[in-house]
């Protein structure tokens, strides 16, 4: 009885689960090209700074289906590094992508509005960094300014501001949506003001 008890109280919990994934599994699929193009821009990035690359598989047959692992960041300078410019070389082509779709709408073939407005919202759903990207910048900000680094002051409050986005999304119904939203209603808003 008790068993039973439980399994009747887990299971909307087990639904919620598995809604969830589906939903993390559909969205994943959807921008498979800026998953694509992310890992392959932290892939250079990675070579750039020096950071050692453990597996790297832009298509595979696994979940997800495109995985880049690397050696956590050992300076402030290559976390800052992993972060901030994915995210700025990013959401700015997302951002042009988003505004060409907007323009494309009001004045071209709907149909290729709608094919840059994917690929550019599927671009920046992977613009924001992870949490533990983040946790790294603030061990290292903390650590460097404690050896007297006090321009690593800095990165305190844009960790903070990271941490509220990626707090947001994480709060979304459906995963890495906040910001492609968000780039997508800047860049239309904009959009409509350049055709008007």
């Amino acid at each position: 009885m008790k068993d039973l008890l439980l399994l009747v109280i887990s299971l909307p919990f087990k639904l919620l689960q598995l809604i969830g994934l589906f939903l993390y599994t559909i969205v994943t699929l959807v921008t498979l090209p800026g998953l694509i193009i992310a890992n392959l821009l932290r892939w250079y990035l990675c070579r750039l700074m020096e950071i050692p690359i453990f597996r790297f598989e832009l298509l595979h047959k696994g979940w997800p289906p495109s995985m880049l692992q690397y050696a956590p960041p050992a300076t402030l300078r290559q976390a800052v590094g992993l972060v901030f410019e994915p995210w700025l070389m990013l959401t700015v082509p997302a951002f042009v992508l988003l505004l060409v779709a907007r323009i494309l709408q009001l004045n071209g073939p709907e149909w290729v509005a709608l094919l840059v407005a994917w690929l550019g919202a599927s671009i920046a759903a992977y613009a924001l960094p992870s949490r533990a990207e983040i946790n790294k910048i603030w061990q290292l900000s903390k650590s460097a300014v404690a050896r007297r680094n006090w321009l690593a002051v800095l990165g305190f409050p844009l960790v903070v501001l990271l941490y509220v986005v990626v707090l947001l999304e994480s709060m979304m119904p459906v995963p890495r949506l906040l910001w492609p939203l968000a780039v997508w209603i800047a860049a239309f808003e904009l959009g409509g003001k350049l055709v008007l």
